[in-house]
């Protein structure tokens, strides 16, 4: 069994590992989608279910009396990812079923969601 001892090759294998690392953490993270919108509204999912999928939704503000405090909808909610997607929710029924659902999709160039991605996932780079 020979060993190969070409530098470039190791250096070519050494790159292709940092570039797959790299790529694989910018991945996105969370399933806003308009997919996951469609299900949640096919079969009906109750918020449990619909945090479950998409996580916590975005505390809202809610001003009363010239206060404003910070709460979570409870008849609907809005899930948001790291890319600016959107889906909104409302729940209505006995067991808060979601009887409607809206995707909202990023304004982002694919570019400014890439470089966003570096900014909060390696910011020592910057």
């Amino acid at each position: 069994m020979r060993i190969v001892r070409s530098e470039k090759l190791w250096q070519a294998l050494a790159l292709l590992l940092v570039i797959i690392f790299f790529g694989c953490r910018l991945i996105p993270r969370r399933g806003i989608s308009q997919e996951c919108c469609d299900e949640i509204i096919q079969y009906g999912w109750s918020r449990g279910e619909v945090e479950g999928l998409l996580g916590e939704p975005m505390p809202q503000k809610v001003e009363t009396r010239g206060i404003t405090s910070i709460t979570y909808f409870s008849m609907g909610g809005v899930w948001r990812d790291e890319d600016g997607n959107e889906i909104h929710v409302c729940f209505y029924g006995p067991g808060y079923s979601a009887t409607s659902a809206e995707f909202i999709p990023s304004k982002l160039s694919f570019f400014e969601k890439i470089k966003g991605r570096i900014e909060r996932r390696f910011p020592a780079i910057f």
